[in-house]
């Protein structure tokens, strides 16, 4: 498992007070999700940012579920957090607290994924934060995402230099465990960074496989064998291995990027990520 986190006691205001500060667009995608509960978790000078909270039918604050953050794909420029909520509800219906979240996009706010990487890591100490209103616990807290939301994911363990300025820092964005849907890891790899950064050098600040270290939590990586990124991913697990990090490979032949989000592949890959959230503790053998 991920290194153990400083967690900060839940602040007030109370969900009712949370809910003031959401817009009613938030409130109808929201119900379009069929999600729970959704909260601002960050205000930007472009927006302001939500998470869409999946809550299991038997939850009660009091509770210490375990909990996955997922960031939809888009290439940086585009996506919403409906991306997920298929794997969301079936997760929830596992005992899991599922959250979706928003980030900065190049279409809507005209920002750089350096710009959603902070907000990525921005929605982690969130939640982590609020385990206890939540009811989740902090320890048990993994992340995970698609494409462009995969590198998020993975961001939010190994980029520890990118915060927000009103970030609280005593409280660790750090994920437990990931779950990673052919994630970009590597945005020199391919030339990806072109046209997003304004330099390579840039782009390497938020590039997981430069970044990588001992300790990081088990991951499970997803790709289609014909996806341009796996090789990106098949590095990372090399010097993964030699680092002493546990990984799985998932990798269904014949199937490009973006595969997961089409039948049959969506429900293939959602089984396999229920086994590898019931092999480490995060949904219950009998489920």
């Amino acid at each position: 498992m991920g290194k153990k986190s400083a967690t900060a006691v839940a602040a007030e205001p109370a969900w009712d007070e949370y809910h003031k500060q959401t817009s009613a667009a938030a409130a109808k995608k929201a119900a379009q999700l069929g999600a729970s509960r959704h909260f601002v978790y960050k205000t930007t000078k472009q927006a302001d940012l939500h998470l869409y909270v999946f809550l299991p039918e038997a939850w009660q604050a009091r509770d210490r579920r375990t909990c996955i953050v997922l960031y939809h794909g888009g290439g940086w420029r585009g996506g919403a957090p409906g991306q997920f909520k298929t794997q969301a509800r079936r997760l929830s219906e596992l005992g899991m607290v599922v959250v979706l979240a928003e980030y900065r996009l190049k279409s809507l706010h005209k920002t750089s994924p350096l710009a959603a990487t902070e907000d990525a890591i921005s929605a982690m100490r969130w939640v982590r934060k609020h385990a206890m209103e939540l009811g989740l616990d902090p320890d048990r807290l993994a992340a995970g995402g698609g494409s462009a939301g995969g590198h998020l994911a993975a961001c939010t363990f190994f980029i520890d230099e990118v915060h927000a300025a009103d970030d609280d820092l005593t409280v660790s964005a750090k994920p437990n465990l990931l779950v990673l849907y052919n994630p970009v890891m590597d945005m020199a790899r391919d030339g990806v960074w072109k046209g997003r950064f304004r330099s390579k050098d840039l782009a390497l600040r938020v590039s997981p496989n430069h970044h990588l270290k001992a300790g990081a939590p088990p991951a499970l990586f997803m790709y289609g064998s014909k996806d341009r990124f796996l090789a990106g991913a098949q590095a990372y697990i090399e010097q993964a291995k030699e680092l002493g990090n546990e990984t799985e490979l998932y990798i269904a032949e014949g199937q490009s990027h973006a595969f997961f989000n089409r039948s049959p592949w969506r429900e293939k890959t959602t089984a396999r990520v229920i086994d590898f959230l019931r092999k480490h503790g995060y949904v219950s053998a009998d489920d």
